[in-house]
């Protein structure tokens, strides 16, 4: 089975280092950036990734609903989580992709992760 990789956007330190280690248990590849910014240069620069994981409020000139309109309106197909303990699910455009309020405990959120997932490719 080929690596899925989540690009996942977060600036606090502790929830960052939380979130990649429950994903790479669970078989992940993750790419880590602290800011929209930062995670918009590596997709520029070719990153590829199946699903973005982005918070909301980061320090920079882009957040992460800005991040995740980006990713959206790209030719390659990403599925998209927004995760904020400022905004719920009614301010954010569903068209985005899915909404999970913080906190969470990450079972709450590999059950998420699993959900949004795009299914392997078939060639």
């Amino acid at each position: 089975m080929p690596h899925k990789t989540i690009l996942l956007v977060e600036d606090e330190p502790v929830l960052r280092k939380m979130l990649c280690e429950t994903l790479v248990e669970d078989g992940f590849s993750v790419e880590v950036a602290e800011t929209a910014d930062a995670a918009w240069q590596k997709i520029s620069d070719g990153l590829a990734f199946q699903m973005l994981l982005t918070d909301v409020r980061m320090p920079g000139r882009l957040d992460g609903l800005d991040l995740a309109r980006k990713v959206r309106d790209r030719a390659q197909p990403v599925s998209i989580i927004v995760m904020s303990g400022y905004i719920g699910a009614r301010e954010m455009d569903s068209t985005l992709g899915t909404f999970i309020a913080k906190p969470f405990t990450p079972l709450k959120m590999m059950q998420v992760v699993t959900r949004a997932m795009p299914p392997p490719r078939s060639n």
